[in-house]
């Protein structure tokens, strides 16, 4: 009974530390890259098709779901993004991207590395001086320069501060239970 007891503490402390996670993100994911390189192009998934922007781009907290970008190919829809984990930043309106053909190579944690990409004429534009036109917006060159120099530790460090104390906690809290729990039933 008391192992089922331990099992269910463990998993409510766990459960609060994804709750303090996903804040720590981004920090943890700058130190991984400090660890490893920047992705090249062939780390990346290229996903070739046409982009559909779901969610509102004006719209408070909690009000409506922001934009989420994906693109559609013949394989099914893929979610992308740009910048990192629980940093996630809106790279392009809703009213230019919206309907465009192009291709965009994705890394799971850094995000769309480059994209080359064509504009077309939709509800949400009016794309008579843009249309058909082919635009290359950042390669990966950019894309690792704003990785590198436009990364706020003060912001992160603040928001990660709460998920470094959890892991202390928890560290002791299981030390606790588990060790005490077998420490008293060898003896």
């Amino acid at each position: 009974m008391k192992t089922v007891k331990n099992i269910f503490i463990l998993i409510v402390w766990l459960l609060l530390g994804f709750k303090l996670f996903i804040p720590a993100q981004p920090l943890l994911c700058k130190v991984y890259s400090h660890f490893v390189n920047f992705p090249t192009l062939k780390d990346a998934v290229v996903y070739e098709g046409t982009v559909s922007v779901e969610g509102e781009e004006k719209c408070r907290r909690g009000s409506c779901s922001p934009p989420t970008y994906y693109v559609a190919d013949s394989s099914g829809k893929h979610e992308i993004y740009w910048g990192l984990p629980g940093d996630r930043y809106t790279r392009f309106p809703k009213n230019a991207i919206q309907g465009a053909t192009g291709k965009f190579w994705f890394h799971p944690i850094f995000g769309t590395l480059q994209e080359k990409f064509t504009i077309h004429k939709n509800e949400f534009n009016n794309a008579d001086t843009w249309e058909g036109q082919s635009f290359f917006f950042h390669g990966i060159k950019e894309a690792r320069d704003l990785f590198e120099e436009h990364f706020d530790y003060k912001k992160h460090m603040l928001m990660a501060i709460p998920f470094f104390i959890f892991l202390i906690f928890f560290y002791n809290a299981m030390k606790k239970l588990f060790l005490t729990t077998k420490s008293t039933s060898e003896g």
